[in-house]
C-alpha cells in the first residue's frame, strides 16, 4: 500500500473518531469560526475542477465562479435578520433548529412554492453528491494505489459513519478540519511547484495565460460565459439550502453576517492558489490534452496526477491525497445532511415540534449511499452537470431577491420556479450544448419577468404563513 492510500484511511478513521465522540457532547452552539468553515467547504473537488477549467480556457479573468460566491456571500449579509426571522417553519436536529430554501418559501409564498423548491434543491444535491463521489474516485485513482470504486466507497462509507454517530454536529466540527487540510494540501502543491521545484515551463505558461486573459477580456461581447458564470453563480448561492442551513445554525445574526463575511473572504483568498496552480496544469499538460479539456472530454486534475504522480515526492503526494479526501467529505455530509431536513420539512415533522435525531441521520445515510451507487456505474459522467446545477439553484435564487424587495406572489413565485426547473434540466440535462453564453441565464428569467411585476400580498402572506 502506498504512503498516499495509508494516509487516506487513516484520515478517514479520523473523521470517523469526530463523529464518535461528538456524539458524546450536548452542547448545540456554533460558533463563527464553525459556520464560517462550514461554509467555506461548500467548496469540493467539482468546484477545484471548474475553476482549473476555467483558469485554462479563459486565463486570469476567469475566476467569477468564485467570486460570484464571495459576493454571494457579502450580499446575504444584508438578508441575515430576513432570513432568521421571516421563517416559521423548521425541523430540529441534534438540538439545533434548521431552515432553509424551502422553508423560506412555505413562510413567504406556502406549500406549493416550497414544495417545487424541496424537489429543485433534492434533485441538485443528489447531482451534486454523486458527480463529486465519482470525481473524487477518479481523481484518488490516479493519485494513489486504490482503485476507482474503492475510493468512492471509502468517501461514501467515511461520511456515512461519522454523520451516523455524530450527526449535525460532526459535520459542523468535522468541517473545521476538513477546511484546514483542503488549504494545506493545495498550497502545499503550491508551493512545491511553483517555489521549491519549479518546471521550465512556467514562464511560457504565464505569459500564454496572461495573452489568452487579454483575449478574454476583449471578446466578452462574443464569448459572455464568465459573466452568465458570475451572474448565475450569485443566484445560485443566494438561494443555496446549505448556506441557508449554515445561517440559521448560527447563534444570533451577528455570527451569521460574521461567518459569511470570513467565508466571502476566504473564497477570494482560495482564487490565488488556483490560479498559481493553474500555471503548472497548463505547461504540463500540453496542448494536445488541454485541447480535450477545454472539449470536456477528459479532466483537467485527473491528467495533471497520471503526469506528476511518479515525479513528486511521496510526502507531497500524500498531503495532497489528503486534502482532496477532505474535500470530497465536506461535500457528501453537507449534502446528506441537507436533504435530510428538506425530507423531514417536507413530510410534517417540523409541524409536530418533535426532534427525529435517528430519522435524519438515517436519511442522510442513506442518501450517501444513492451517491454511492450512482458514481459507480456513472463514471464517465463526472462533470457534465455540473453548469446544470448552478442553473437549477439560480432558478429559486431571483424569486428570493426579489422577494426581499417586496415583490412576489404565490401564483408568480410558483410559475417562476416552475419555469426556472424546466430550463435548468433542458440546459444541464436534456440539451447541454446550449448550457453557454447566455443560455444558462435562461432559468432565471422568468422570475425576471413575473416578479418584477407583482407585489407581495400582505393578506395572502399572513394567510399562507398560517397554514
Amino acid at each position: 500500500m502506498s504512503a498516499s492510500s495509508f494516509g487516506l484511511l487513516v484520515l478517514a478513521s479520523f473523521f470517523v473518531f469526530i463523529g464518535w465522540r461528538r456524539s458524546f457532547i450536548d452542547d448545540t452552539s456554533s460558533s463563527i469560526k464553525e459556520v464560517a468553515a462550514s461554509i467555506f467547504t461548500v467548496v469540493g473537488s467539482g468546484e477545484y475542477i471548474y475553476v482549473i477549467i476555467l483558469f485554462l480556457a479563459f486565463g486570469f479573468i476567469a475566476p467569477t465562479f468564485l467570486l460570484g460566491l464571495a459576493i454571494s456571500f457579502f450580499w446575504l449579509k444584508k438578508y441575515v435578520p430576513n432570513i432568521r426571522q421571516s421563517i416559521n417553519r423548521f425541523v430540529t436536529i441534534d438540538g439545533f433548529r434548521i431552515s432553509s430554501t424551502p422553508d423560506y418559501f412555505k413562510s413567504k409564498f406556502g406549500k406549493i412554492p416550497a414544495s417545487i423548491s424541496s424537489v429543485i434543491t433534492t434533485i441538485a444535491f443528489l447531482v451534486i453528491m454523486w458527480s463529486q463521489f465519482a470525481l473524487g474516485g477518479v481523481l484518488i485513482e490516479a493519485s494513489t494505489d486504490l482503485e476507482y470504486w474503492q475510493a468512492v466507497i471509502l468517501i461514501s462509507v467515511t461520511s456515512a459513519a461519522y454523520l451516523a454517530f455524530g450527526g449535525l454536529k460532526a459535520l459542523l466540527h468535522t468541517d473545521l478540519w476538513q477546511g484546514l487540510l483542503m488549504w494545506i494540501g493545495l498550497l502545499t502543491v503550491v508551493i512545491f511547484t511553483i517555489f521549491i521545484n519549479p518546471a521550465e515551463h512556467l514562464s511560457d505558461s504565464f505569459s500564454y495565460l496572461t495573452s489568452t486573459s487579454i483575449k478574454s477580456f476583449k471578446s466578452i461581447y462574443l464569448d459572455p460565459t464568465l459573466i452568465t458564470v458570475l451572474i448565475a453563480t450569485i443566484a445560485a448561492a443566494f438561494a443555496g439550502p446549505d448556506i441557508w442551513q449554515r445561517v440559521s445554525l448560527s447563534k444570533d445574526e451577528k455570527s451569521a453576517e460574521e461567518s459569511l463575511k470570513y467565508a466571502a473572504i476566504a473564497m477570494l483568498l482560495f482564487i490565488i492558489p488556483l490560479g498559481l496552480w493553474a500555471i503548472d496544469i497548463h505547461g504540463t499538460l500540453g496542448p494536445s490534452v488541454l485541447s480535450d479539456v477545454n472539449n470536456g472530454t477528459k479532466e483537467p486534475i485527473e491528467e495533471y496526477l497520471k503526469i506528476v504522480s511518479t515525479s513528486w515526492p511521496a510526502i507531497i503526494m500524500s498531503i495532497f491525497s489528503l486534502g482532496l479526501l477532505s474535500a470530497w467529505l465536506s461535500t457528501a455530509d453537507t449534502a446528506g445532511m441537507v436533504v435530510s431536513s428538506t425530507i423531514m420539512s417536507e413530510l410534517g415533522l417540523t409541524e409536530k415540534k418533535i426532534t427525529f435525531t435517528t430519522s435524519s441521520r438515517l436519511i442522510a445515510v442513506c442518501f450517501i449511499c444513492i451517491g454511492c451507487i450512482f458514481a459507480i456505474f456513472r463514471k464517465d459522467n463526472i462533470t457534465d452537470d455540473f453548469q446544470g446545477v448552478i442553473a437549477l439553484l439560480s432558478a429559486q435564487g431571483l424569486p428570493i431577491f426579489l422577494s426581499f424587495l417586496g415583490y412576489g406572489t404565490t401564483r408568480t413565485v410558483t410559475i417562476a420556479l416552475i419555469l426556472g426547473i424546466l430550463s435548468a434540466l433542458t440546459l444541464g440535462y436534456i440539451v447541454p450544448e446550449y448550457n453557454e453564453g447566455y443560455w444558462l441565464l435562461l432559468p432565471i428569467l422568468p422570475g425576471l419577468l413575473l416578479l418584477t411585476k407583482s407585489r407581495i400580498d400582505d393578506v395572502e402572506l399572513y394567510q399562507n404563513s398560517d397554514e
